[in-house]
């Protein structure tokens, strides 16, 4: 089959598509974990404290939208790494990380 003017056009769009569209979803997530590692500063604190001081009520989307994407970026650590679901598990930000 040959590679058409509207082939590449329709893939051209898709992409453009594809890229806002992460950029947006990328957008959305920093803002989150921006505001979490603002909430943070400089203290160590658990899961339904920051959840508190964020607003939030329900577990699941600040686990989803805020704690692991800040986790899984490195900005901030578990006091208790060995143990993530640990009782006394709390947050801070990581040792060296810069303050946005």
């Amino acid at each position: 089959m040959e590679y058409t003017v509207i082939d590449h056009v329709n893939d051209h769009v898709s992409d453009r598509v594809s890229d806002h569209v992460s950029d947006r979803v990328s957008d959305h997530v920093s803002d989150r974990v921006n505001r979490l590692l603002r909430v943070i500063d400089s203290k160590t604190l658990s899961a339904s404290e920051l959840m508190e001081l964020l607003s939030l009520k329900h577990r699941p989307t600040f686990r989803k939208n805020y704690l692991h994407p800040a986790l899984e970026s490195g900005l901030i650590e578990m006091t208790l790494p060995q143990s993530p679901s640990a009782r006394g598990q709390r947050y801070r930000r990581k040792r060296g990380d810069d303050k946005r």
